[in-house]
């Protein structure tokens, strides 16, 4: 993580709670789906160091904020030619999450969406 990230990241204590708030609104986005679209194939599975999310165009794996702060969110694809894309984020003082490749910071509605958007068909 840079430097100029790593002023701008939530101290250990309000990333774990942040973590738990924004892994209740993934699980609760994807339970909403479940039943709008009950032959979608989207689910989640919960682990010790984060979730994964299973959708008709491939796997989201959401690894927890470290000691350092950051999480990392790797995306594997279900196409002919499957690439994986990763990604670190962190939370923020204010309570948004910064993915480190889009640069920008995302309110936790915007962040879910946007990361139900990659495995969605």
């Amino acid at each position: 993580m840079s430097a100029a990230a790593q002023m701008d990241t939530a101290s250990p204590q309000l990333a774990a709670e942040l973590w738990i708030s924004f892994a209740s609104l993934l699980r609760s986005h994807v339970a909403m789906h479940a039943v709008a679209h009950p032959n979608a194939g989207l689910r989640m599975d919960g682990h010790s160091a984060g979730l994964e999310l299973l959708g008709a165009n491939g796997r989201l794996t959401i690894s927890e904020p470290g000691v350092s702060g950051a999480g990392v969110v790797e995306f594997s694809s279900r196409a002919a030619k499957p690439e994986n894309e990763h990604s670190a984020f962190f939370f923020t003082p204010d309570g948004f999450i910064r993915f480190e490749d889009l640069n920008r910071e995302f309110d936790m509605e915007a962040a879910v969406e946007h990361l139900l958007r990659k495995v969605q068909a």
